[in-house]
């Protein structure tokens, strides 16, 4: 039976459809091709099963899975020096780029604090570049926020031996890992902690250091900008997982004295952190290494673990700050004080409104907000 001419068209169509479709997978794999041997490789650690998230791992896999070097995602300047990487390594496409800066006069060689400024942001830009885009990617389909901050993807650079024209050189393609917090039940709920099990005394015993999720969740919005982006999850991540040092306190709690602990950060220059020196320290030393005050957790304490409930900024209620604000005789500057407390709630919020007069009372008024110090705050294995 003769087809009509409608269905003809169709038939001719749907052949024309498969057969673009095979064009556009067949141009797919020679990229994919083109791309393992002139851009870095994704190599995937192994990772702890009973820990990590599987569909977390399986989220961010898909996603380097479908990233193209030669896609609008990257610039000719990135793809060039992703191809520099390949061959040569991380930090000689790094000081090739820097060079290149130089030689078109955007960077002054001999100005030291431009110099190693530039540097800095170069490294970090493209040390988190790849990573930015596929948390990019997964946070828009929806896709990352329940697995954070409780696990951690780290994009890192790993060495590669290189044969070129019987030269021997040092390339670089990209590991990728994977960590989770440990997850346990403390007082009727879930408790997160790191595997370096971080211990604080209360009463004569010690306990290990965890964190409810809403704790945790305080802790990303004190301690991040952005807590869903690579970086951000990235930072409240190590905060959690590779902090070591906590100190006791006590905390009022509607009139009830209770356990917590306080905890800092390093002062970073060129991050916000360094905006607490600039602002409490009148002649800050290269050789001192500064500490701010992050805030404060009331815990409970359930079997071996001291769980924090929240986190609780300078000032807020039940801290010793907030002792110090009752006491201002002046009702306008207590006002104006609590008003500048409101914005040491979130790191954002610090950022945006760089208020720092709270922080200078309380440190002036006895309750130290930066501190100098030669413990170890973090074991970063």
């Amino acid at each position: 039976m003769a087809l009509s001419q409608k269905q003809l068209s169709a038939k001719r169509a749907k052949k024309a459809a498969k057969a673009k479709e095979k064009k556009v997978e067949a141009q797919k794999l020679l990229n994919q091709k083109q791309n393992a041997v002139s851009y870095p490789k994704f190599i995937f650690s192994d990772y702890d099963e009973s820990v990590v998230s599987a569909d977390f791992v399986s989220h961010i896999k898909a996603a380097f899975s479908e990233l193209e070097f030669t896609s609008n995602l990257f610039s000719e300047r990135d793809r060039w020096f992703y191809q520099v990487m390949k061959k040569s390594g991380y930090h000689s496409a790094l000081n090739t780029l820097y060079g290149a800066f130089v030689s078109k006069g955007q960077i002054i060689e001999h100005d030291e604090t431009m110099n190693h400024a530039a540097k800095n942001k170069l490294s970090l830009f493209y040390a988190a570049q790849i990573g930015t885009i596929i948390y990019k990617q997964l946070n828009e389909k929806g896709l990352l926020e329940k697995y954070l901050p409780y696990n951690d993807c780290q994009v890192e650079t790993q060495k590669h031996l290189v044969i070129d024209n019987d030269k021997f050189a040092l390339g670089e393609d990209f590991k990728v890992s994977f960590k989770a917090l440990h997850k346990t039940r403390a007082f009727g709920g879930a408790a997160y902690y790191s595997w370096h099990k971080p211990q604080i005394e209360f009463e004569g015993r010690t306990y290990t250091v965890a964190f409810s999720r809403h704790a945790l969740e305080r802790v990303a919005e004190r301690c991040a900008v952005d807590p869903s982006s690579y970086v951000g999850s990235g930072d409240v991540f190590a905060f959690i997982a590779k902090c070591t040092y906590y100190e006791p306190c006590i905390l009022d709690n509607d009139g009830q004295l209770i356990h917590g602990f306080t905890f800092y950060e390093y002062c970073s220059p060129g991050f916000h952190s360094w905006r607490y020196v600039d602002n409490l320290i009148d002649n800050p030393s290269n050789e001192e290494k500064y500490i701010y005050r992050v805030g404060y957790c009331p815990v409970d304490l359930s079997g071996d673990f001291a769980k924090a409930r929240t986190l609780l900024t300078p000032g807020m209620k039940g801290t010793p700050e907030e002792v110090l604000i009752r006491k201002i005789s002046d009702p306008n500057q207590r006002q104006q004080t609590q008003n500048s407390t409101q914005n040491q709630t979130s790191i954002k919020r610090q950022a945006e409104t760089d208020d720092f007069e709270a922080i200078k009372f309380f440190h002036n008024g006895g309750i130290p907000q930066i501190l100098t110090t030669d413990k170890v705050l973090y074991k970063y294995q």
